[in-house]
Order: C-alpha cells, then structure tokens, then sequence
C-alpha cells in the first residue's frame, strides 16, 4: 500500500489520483527511464562484459585460495581470498539485477 503525500491517507500501489484529498500524481509524460547513455546498446554490452569479468574473478579467486592454502600462506588463502571472491560475488549479482531491470 501507499500513502498520499498530502492527506497522508492509505492508497492502491498504483493510483493515480488520491481517494481521499483528490491529490494527482504526475504520469508517465514526465518520464525520461529508457533515455541516455544508461539505458543504450553501450550500456548493455558493458553489463554483459561486467558479469563475464565477475564471474571469471569470482573463479579465479576462489582457485587462488586454495592455491595460497595448499603453499602455507594463511592469509592469502584465509582473508585475502574470500574477500575478493564475496566483492566479485556482490558485482556479479549487482549486474544480473540491473540488467533485468
């Protein structure tokens, strides 16, 4: 549910025009989603190379922790290599998601 900004009264998620006050929400002319370099081919492809990169890091540095375990550096395989690999991890989904939208 929403709340009208002017009434504070309870409203549909998709009203347009408030029940109670009568308050009218601006619609969709106003709307610049889908403009820009954000929203171009450009854009695309550069999510599309994102989430190959951070898939291909999430991998790598999963493989280079244990490598680093296997050698004896503790810090490597231990701190170094799970932080990397939960950063790439968190780009990775944060790309996905945009790219859905």
């Amino acid at each position: 549910m929403a709340f009208c900004p002017d009434c504070k009264g309870l409203m549909g998620q998709t009203d347009t025009v408030c029940p109670h006050c009568g308050h009218d929400f601006p619609g969709d002319e106003g709307d610049v989603t889908g403009r820009g370099l954000a929203y171009s081919a450009l854009a695309t492809i550069a999510l599309i190379i994102g989430q190959i990169v951070a898939g291909f890091g999430c991998l790598l540095s999963a493989i280079g922790a244990i490598v680093s375990l296997s050698r004896g550096d503790l810090v490597a395989g231990l701190i170094r290599g799970p932080i990397t690999f939960f950063v790439l991890l968190a780009l990775l989904v944060v790309f996905v998601r945009v790219q859905k939208l």
